[in-house]
Formats: C-alpha cells, structure tokens, sequence
C-alpha cells in the first residue's frame, strides 16, 4: 500500500505491485518530475507506444504514465486495451481520470463538501457514517461489476465509459 500526500490531496494505490523484467513497480507510479499516474488495465500496443516514446520501458502503467507526461491527455486516444487510470501533476494541481470506451475496468466517483474521491472499488468510497475529510484516502484497484438500476451507494457514480476528464483545482 503506498500514498502519496499533502495537505490538498492523496493518493493511494492498493493493489499488487506490477512485475516487470527490471523490477516491481509500485503505484502511484512517480517519475522525477512532479507528476505520478494509477493505472489499472492493459495496454495491447504498449510496445509499439514505447517506440514514440523513445524510453526503455516495460510495462503498461510506464506507457501510460509517459505517454501522458509527454503528449498529455490526447495520449489516451492512441492506446488499444482495456483500462481506467488517473495521472495527477502536483505543479498544476491538475487531475486527468480516463477509461476506455468497452468500461471493463470500473472507475467510480464522489462528491463531498470541497472535492471528490475516485475508485475503482465502489466498496472504497462508502462511509457507513457518510462523513469525508479532505484527505480522504483515494483508491485505484481491482474490482469487475456493473452498477445495476438499484444501487445500494447514494451518491457513489460510476465515471462514463469512454471518458477523459479533467480536474483543475
């Protein structure tokens, strides 16, 4: 489990750590700029990515991470796959949460007082006592359902499939 914080966010990341043939990567991913990326899904044309990226890399969350680092949000119209993910750059305080357009990776959101939390468990974002902090913890892992008509969760959404989205502080 790694977070990453300061008094106006937080991040975390709470699934297995991805293999890779250097070594485990972690998330939230940080390069050595101010900018870190959460990602949960698969890449098909990260190699051929990697190429227009000119870095060593070898493993999706890179791909993504530098892809948008580099090229910004249009980034994410180039890749083939299945996935949900944010990329957050602590110097603009700007977020960037997308999905592919088939939505077989879930990413859900919610409201609260000056902000929002995002998941990828919906479990994450409900409170039984319905109270958040401004430094709630923020989660992006595995989980693969569908919202149904009847949803237990007022106020926990599901973000739209094929959707990038931009949030400025």
């Amino acid at each position: 489990f790694q977070t990453l914080s300061n008094p106006n966010w937080s991040f975390s990341h709470a699934a297995l750590k991805i293999q890779s043939q250097k070594s485990p990567i972690t998330q939230p991913f940080p390069s050595g700029s101010a900018q870190f990326s959460g990602f949960n899904g698969e890449i098909f044309n990260w190699k051929q990515r990697t190429q227009q990226l000119s870095h060593s890399i070898s493993t999706d969350i890179e791909v993504a991470h530098l892809d948008i680092e580099k090229n910004g949000f249009q980034a994410i119209g180039f890749w083939s796959g299945f996935f949900a993910g944010f990329h957050f750059c602590s110097e603009k305080e700007q977020l960037i949460l997308y999905r592919d357009f088939k939505g077989i990776k879930p990413l859900f959101y919610r409201q609260f007082g000056h902000g929002f939390a995002f998941s990828s468990t919906a479990k994450s974002l409900h409170l039984s006592s319905d109270r958040w902090n401004e430094n709630s913890v923020v989660s992006l892992a595995t989980c693969q359902f569908n919202l149904s008509q009847d949803w237990l969760w007022e106020g926990i959404k599901e973000f739209p499939k094929g959707t990038i989205a931009i949030v400025k502080k």
